[in-house]
């Protein structure tokens, strides 16, 4: 099974820097790293494989450890969804008279329907459910398993802070406003592939591991430090 791990990633990576290479040949290097570009397409796909696999495991988990990966496949679909700008699709002007717009303008308007303003409403809160329901569920020590260095907790908050970093270079610092606008289109893609890159990491070794094993070896680490 470990080999058959190492193959999958070594596949993974040669078609991953293969098409690198193509598009940098083929379009300029530059051009790999910044938006509607080769990286955002690896983005992509990393999302949508990390999504794949949390689902196919969900049902092959139990107990608490159903409940985690339930979570990750969420935030990976989510995630690939978004990298789509998939919210696109649902304003009026895509999705006609059942759209939904996210200015408050729109949420203010009396023309607009009550009726559709309460469903989509409801549908944010389901989304919200989804986001959290699930962690709340598996209830997770967090304090326990980060103090412990367990793998799948600091992969997971290094790749939140990476994504968070490219949020920053696309809305608060870049764009002209402290950094030049490439400059900042170069910060936020490779920020952005390389938080994909740990989350999905993350969600793979949950997805291998047991919640209660995790948080053993972390309680014995903590031990043995102490």
């Amino acid at each position: 099974m470990r080999i058959g791990w190492w193959v999958t990633g070594a596949l993974a990576a040669a078609v991953v820097a293969g098409s690198g290479l193509w598009y940098g040949l083929s379009f300029g290097w530059l051009n790999l790293f910044i938006e509607d570009s080769w990286i955002e397409l690896v983005q992509v796909c990393a999302w949508l494989a990390g999504a794949c696999w949390a689902w196919w495991r969900v049902p092959r988990v139990e107990g608490r450890d159903r409940w985690l990966i339930l979570w990750h496949a969420v935030i990976c679909s989510l995630a690939a969804a978004r990298e789509q700008d998939l919210q696109k699709y649902v304003n009026p002007d895509r999705f006609g008279e059942l759209g939904v717009s996210f200015r408050i303008a729109w949420w203010l308007d009396p023309a607009v329907p009550l009726a559709l303003k309460f469903g989509w409403v409801v549908a944010g809160l389901l989304v919200g459910a989804a986001l959290t329901v699930p962690l709340l569920r598996a209830r997770p020590r967090l304090v326990l398993l980060t103090l412990g260095l367990d793998r799948a907790v600091w992969l997971f908050g290094v790749g939140v802070f990476f994504l968070l970093l490219g949020y920053g270079a696309d809305d608060l610092f870049g764009r002209g406003l402290i950094m030049s606008t490439k400059a900042s289109e170069v910060l936020e893609e490779t920020s952005e592939l390389a938080g994909v890159a740990l989350v999905v990491a993350s969600t793979v070794v949950t997805g291998r591991g047991r919640l209660d094993a995790r948080e053993e070896r972390a309680r014995s680490k903590l031990k043995a430090e102490s």
